[in-house]
C-alpha cells in the first residue's frame, strides 16, 4: 500500500455497517430492558407485552448479523452525512424513553388528567355493557352517569364493595374527605384515565391522615348521591403500591 493510500485510509469516516450494527443493538438493549425490568407497562398494553421480548431478541440478532461484514475492510462502506441524519432519526426514540420520568402516575397526574374529577371525551361515555366480576372504580363512575348501567351492574345505595387506590385531593370535595383514584389503561400508560370515587371517613379527619399518593385497602358500602356515588369505609387499610399499579 503507499503513503498516500495509508494516509487515505487512516483518515476514512464512520463505517455504515457497524453504525446500523450499533443502533440495531442499542434498540435491543432498549427492548431488553423494558422486558426485564417490568417498565414495559409503561409504554405497552397487555396486549402488546410480547414486543419487548420479541424486539430483544430479534434486534439483537439483527444487530450480530450486521456487524459480522463490517468487521471486514472488504464490505467497508463509509458513512455519509445522509446516513448519519437517518440513523439519528431512529435513535430518536431512545433519548425520549430515557428522558421519561421513572415514577408512576399518581395524584398530580390524576388532578390534570381529570381536573375536578370530570372525564371528558369518549372516555366519559357508559360502555355498551356492563362488565362482569368484582366492582370497580370504572363500574362507580359509569353508574353514576348512568341509572341504566347501575341497574344492569347492580350498583345501588348500600351496595358493598373493596377497592384498592391511592389518595388524591380533588378541590371539589368537601373538607373531611378524600377521592381514591386508579388509572385505567387501554393501550399504554400515555393514555392512562383516571377514575376516583369520594370516600368520607367516619368523625372527624386530620388532614395529614390521608396524604395524596398514599395507597388504601377500603371496604365500605356505597351512597348515592345527585353528583354520583360516594364511599362510606367500614374499614380502611395502608397497603403498599402493587407492582402494576394500572388496571385494565
Amino acid at each position: 500500500m503507499s503513503r498516500g493510500a495509508a494516509r487515505a485510509s487512516s483518515h476514512r469516516g464512520f463505517d455504515r455497517r457497524a453504525v446500523r450494527a450499533g443502533a440495531l443493538g442499542l434498540w435491543s438493549l432498549v427492548f431488553a430492558w423494558l422486558w426485564l425490568s417490568g417498565e414495559m407497562t409503561r409504554y405497552l398494553g397487555p396486549r402488546t407485552y410480547w414486543v419487548a421480548p420479541f424486539g430483544a431478541v430479534a434486534l439483537g440478532v439483527a444487530a450480530v448479523v450486521t456487524a459480522v461484514p463490517a468487521r471486514r475492510s472488504a464490505d467497508r462502506s463509509d458513512l455519509s452525512t445522509a446516513d448519519g441524519v437517518r440513523f439519528g432519526v431512529l435513535l430518536l426514540p431512545l433519548m425520549a424513553i430515557v428522558a421519561v420520568p421513572g415514577a408512576q402516575l399518581g395524584s398530580q397526574a390524576a388532578a390534570t388528567k381529570a381536573p375536578s374529577g370530570v372525564l371528558a371525551g369518549a372516555a366519559a361515555a357508559a360502555p355498551g355493557a356492563p362488565a362482569s366480576g368484582p366492582i370497580g372504580f370504572r363500574d362507580i363512575y359509569y353508574a353514576g352517569q348512568s341509572e341504566s348501567y347501575a341497574l344492569e351492574r347492580g350498583l345501588a345505595d348500600g351496595t358493598g364493595v373493596e377497592l384498592t387506590g391511592f389518595v388524591t385531593h380533588p378541590p371539589s370535595l368537601p373538607e373531611g374527605s378524600f377521592a381514591l383514584t386508579r388509572f385505567y389503561v387501554s393501550c399504554c400508560a400515555a393514555d392512562a384515565i383516571p377514575y376516583s370515587v369520594p370516600v368520607r371517613p367516619p368523625g372527624p379527619v386530620v388532614p395529614s391522615a390521608y396524604p395524596d399518593d398514599q395507597w388504601l385497602e377500603i371496604r365500605g358500602r356505597l351512597g348515592q348521591l345527585d353528583t354520583g356515588f360516594t364511599l362510606s369505609p367500614h374499614s380502611i387499610t395502608r397497603v403498599k403500591a402493587p407492582d402494576d399499579p394500572y388496571l385494565y
